[in-house]
């Protein structure tokens, strides 16, 4: 670029603004967790966005396009293992970085686990460390800017420390993330535009991956295969991209566990779609200048391809994350030093330091030091830092992994592992063959984890962790002992039960619909003759096959009210199998039947898009991904796979369809679950709002209030809570948690707070045409009875006579019943103070009858009780109410009959349901 032309004046304004913007967020900075955490205040986008371009300036974005295009796709594959930690971490970690949110270093965290001299060792590694990756930085830093701006190499290094150390010494993190903002948009905007543009001037999308060379495509073969695999696991398995000062300090910047898990995924999505992009930057890049050595071909591609202006803005993008890697690592080492080292050493000699001018001063000599470094343009530092990392890679990986994870922290098991970690790293670097130097950290890591767990076990005799809640404590979560291989038989052999629990609560959390999904694909399997048309006449047979199966299966939804009442726990698991089956499955083993048609092309889109709509994100990836794999490997029994022959436009169809299907599926379904999320606490909240019960105020609204409250609490405790074992099987309709209570009930009442008693019939009506209806099914009413005793002796230990004589059947669903029947029971339980037994029998025709004998209840307080308004303030037993109206709903009722006779003294509760015949009727004529 000239120094007059357009380009060169807005990579000179971006940077001069970024000098701004960095000053003036940096300002008012009065206290060291400000000035190194910014407070915590960061949203998730700004969070993602800092973490990316410190990591994309530390992985070495040029070297790193490069040399997919040098070496091959094995790279890209590679570094797939990120998105994958970060998916792990997500899921495991973020939870338990919050324990840790009151430290500001990797370094503190450290000496909470393992004691105050862990804490300065491994201040002084990431000191180490990161003024190694800041001299780096700065060394490729004036290289960059020699390419673009024809600047001398040594003034760029010089004028570029000199301003990113300017404004991180003036303003710490807030400085440096909110410039990490602007740089990683000047960077993502304009790149997918230059990896189109390159593709274009390639020859197009399938020019370029039908002339990529052999060489390029190899995995196995490749004569680097297992480099790449070790790094692969290294940044994959043993996450070492998070032994990095700099990217634990942006996870402690988290201000809760749920925004550093959005953080994390989010993250695994943006690194795998830059992989895919780079991928094509690579293969393009390659083709168009094959004699370009690897860090040259990005910007020189940026110089050739983009037009003016454009060409400005990337080539400030890719100076910009540069410096993103570099003012990290300079405010990284200065914290770690003062914080992990100094803090330390005074305070065992009871000398107070300011910190926060420490850092500063730290900052500014870590800078020039730096500068210095990268002034040298010595290429040995290149070794020095990976040598660096390598070393606090094997020594800090398992301790800070399993302390974050709950393992006990044991300094013992700490040294050893550090002792025998460094022994064996400084003896393969003198006697390992050169060329196989790269297995050396993985070799370290694993020999360190087995150090320290073996230590650990000896001194605990056994695995601790540490429950770290209100109360800390230790558990042994393995011990040896005897028996254990029969308990790990035992629990190989629950896994159907498992499975089908799985199955049940996800049904009872978002619904099925059953009758409209049956008829739906019944119709479909039966007659779209357009889309079954396709099929060779070596096929057709099968095709006739798999059609009629699907029919059987989705007619089996439709009458699932016919269903025996012992089948009845089973049928959330049969409706996930039959949407395995019909959609992923058919639509994969249809695909490759009709040699990619473009009918079923189309229909791989809609069975997604379907899929996503009627199950949860994570039972659309489970049910996708078994489906498509036993797709394929029926189609493989059946056929020869290796027949398949599919054009390149068919296969770029597929993946485009499939990836962009499936992406915005997950996205979707992703929001339908926060949205339901949202509607909980929303709900939840609203009892906050309520004010405590006065005299001029009815207690109703505080009960249903706290009742809500109960609900949700129950709801967001069955979603936070991990995948357990379960010894029974549950039915559907008895699910502890029913979320149709929540969206069509509870939301109700809270009306009939709002609006007041008069409302009692609108709340029954509501009840019967949106709770009732979508779950009435005709049950035995005896079969009923027993299920929800069962369950209620579960929870209570009370002793019940039954008599089981008489049964007929009714038109209900079986949650009402149960949560009817149970209530009444507490209630009776709870006024049971004499050793008569609750007597419970059926009369023909008119319901369940409940009696306890030896106790009165005085009418007034019945009244009272069953009430959703009463006029008196003290009962507080909201149960009898709800399940009054619920009956009400189905035509029964609830009635309280009482005799105080000497020798009969009873308190009797008829709980009249309706014959199925008379409840159909009824329903029909009110809905």
């Amino acid at each position: 670029m000239h120094h007059l032309s357009v380009d060169y004046w807005i990579v000179y304004s971006i940077l001069f603004g970024t000098l701004l913007t960095g000053l003036w967020a940096g300002k008012h900075v009065t206290s060291i967790r400000e000035y190194v955490l910014g407070n915590q205040a960061f949203g998730t986008a700004a969070l993602v966005l800092t973490f990316l371009v410190t990591e994309l300036g530390k992985q070495g974005l040029a070297g790193l396009v490069g040399n997919m295009g040098t070496i091959g796709i094995i790279v890209p594959i590679t570094f797939l293992s990120l998105p994958l930690s970060y998916v792990i971490q997500s899921r495991w970690l973020a939870p338990k970085m919050m324990y840790f949110s009151q430290c500001m270093t990797i370094g503190e965290i450290m000496g909470i686990l393992y004691g105050r001299s862990v804490q300065v060792m491994v201040g002084l590694f990431s000191f180490i460390t990161s003024i190694f990756f800041a001299s780096v930085g700065i060394t490729v830093l004036g290289t960059v800017t020699h390419y673009f701006l024809g600047i001398d190499t040594q003034i760029g290094i010089i004028v570029g420390g000199l301003m990113l150390t300017w404004y991180v010494v003036k303003g710490g993190i807030k400085a440096v993330a909110t410039t990490d903002v602007l740089q990683s948009l000047a960077f993502l905007v304009p790149l997918p535009v230059l990896a189109v543009i390159a593709l274009q001037h390639a020859g197009g999308v399938k020019f370029v991956l039908t002339h990529v060379p052999h060489e390029q495509l190899l995995l196995w073969n490749h004569p680097q295969f297992f480099y790449y695999l070790v790094s692969f696991l290294l940044l994959g398995t043993f996450h070492n991209n998070l032994i990095d000062p700099a990217l634990v300090q942006r996870l402690l910047m988290a201000k809760s566990k749920q925004q550093l898990r959005n953080m994390l995924l989010t993250l695994a999505g943006l690194w795998t779609v830059l992989l895919a992009i780079f991928t094509l930057l690579h293969m393009t890049g390659h083709q168009l200048y094959p004699s370009l050595a690897a860090p040259e071909i990005v910007p020189h591609m940026i110089s050739t391809l983009l037009p003016v202006g454009l060409r400005g803005i990337l080539a400030a993008g890719v100076i910009s994350v540069v410096v993103a890697g570099i003012d990290s690592y300079l405010h990284a080492a200065a914290l770690n030093f003062v914080h992990d080292v100094l803090q330390p050493l005074y305070g065992t000699k009871s000398v107070y330091i300011s910190e926060l001018r420490w850092v500063r001063r730290v900052t500014l000599w870590v800078g020039l030091l730096a500068i210095g470094l990268g002034l040298a343009q010595d290429y040995g530092l290149y070794q020095l830092t990976r040598t660096a990392l390598s070393v606090a890679m094997s020594l800090l990986v398992v301790p800070f992994f399993t302390g974050i994870l709950g393992l006990k922290p044991d300094r013992y098991a700490f040294y050893t592992s550090t002792a025998v970690t460094q022994v064996l790293f400084f003896v393969g670097k003198l006697y390992f063959p050169a060329t196989h130097t790269y297995f050396l950290p993985l070799i370290c890591v694993l020999a360190s984890g087995l150090t320290f767990f073996t230590v650990h076990f000896i001194r605990h005799h056994g695995f601790v962790v540490v429950r770290r809640n209100i109360t800390t404590h230790n558990t042994y979560v393995w011990q040896p002992r005897g028996g254990h291989f029969a308990q790990l038989l035992r629990y190989l052999f629950s896994t159907p039960r498992r499975i089908i629990y799985y199955s049940q609560r996800q049904v009872a959390t978002y619904g099925a619909p059953y009758l409209l999904f049956g008829t739906f694909c019944s119709i479909n399997f039966m007659l779209p003759y357009f889309m079954w048309a396709h099929a060779s006449p070596s096929s057709h047979n099968l095709m006739l096959y798999l059609r009629v199966l699907g029919g059987f299966a989705c007619g089996l939804l439709i009458v699932r009210d016919k269903w025996p009442a012992s089948l009845l726990p089973y049928l959330p698991t049969f409706w996930h199998v039959t949407l395995l089956y019909c959609l992923p499955f058919t639509s994969t083993v249809m695909f490759l039947l009709t040699k990619g048609s473009i009918e079923w092309l189309i229909n791989i889109t809609l069975t997604i898009m379907f899929l996503v709509v009627l199950v949860d994100w994570l039972s659309f990836v489970i049910l996708s991904v078994l489906g498509i794999t036993l797709g394929i490997g029926f189609y493989r029994l059946a056929f020869d796979l290796a027949d398949l022959k599919l054009d390149f436009n068919t296969a770029y169809a597929l993946v485009y369809a499939c990836v962009f299907s499936t992406l915005i599926a997950l996205l979707f379904a992703r929001r339908r679950k926060q949205h339901l999320e949202a509607k909980f606490r929303e709900i939840s909240a609203y009892s906050d709002t309520i004010n405590p019960v006065t005299e001029n105020e009815n207690p109703a609204n505080l009960r249903i209030a706290n009742l809500i409250e109960q609900k949700v609490q129950e709801v967001i405790s069955l979603y936070n809570q991990p995948s357990i074992a379960h010894t029974t099987v549950l039915d559907p309709d008895t699910a502890p948690i029913d979320l149709d209570f929540l969206n069509y009930f509870f939301p109700t009442a809270v009306e009939v707070i709002k609006q007041g008693p008069h409302l009692n019939q609108p709340l029954v009506q509501a009840i019967r045409e949106h709770y009732m209806v979508p779950h009435l099914s005709q049950l035995s009413l005896q079969i009923c009875l027993e299920t929800a005793l069962e369950a209620y002796s579960t929870q209570h230990q009370h002793s019940i006579t039954i008599d089981r004589s008489v049964d007929y059947k009714i038109c209900t669903s079986f949650y009402h019943l149960q949560y009817a029947l149970i209530h009444i029971l507490q209630f009776l339980h709870a006024h049971h103070h004499g050793t008569e037994h609750i007597r419970l029998w059926v009369e023909e025709n008119k319901g369940v009858y409940m009696r306890l004998s030896g106790q009165v209840l005085a009418p007034d307080v019945v009244d009272t009780l069953c009430s959703l308004f009463p006029l008196q303030t003290t009962a507080k037993h909201p149960g009898l109410a709800i399940s009054k109206l619920l009956l009400e709903a189905h035509g029964g009722w609830l009635l309280c009959n009482t005799s105080a006779l000497s020798k009969n003294t009873y308190t009797e509760f008829v709980f009249m349901i309706p014959p199925a015949e008379e409840s159909i009727l009824a329903n029909l004529a009110t809905g």
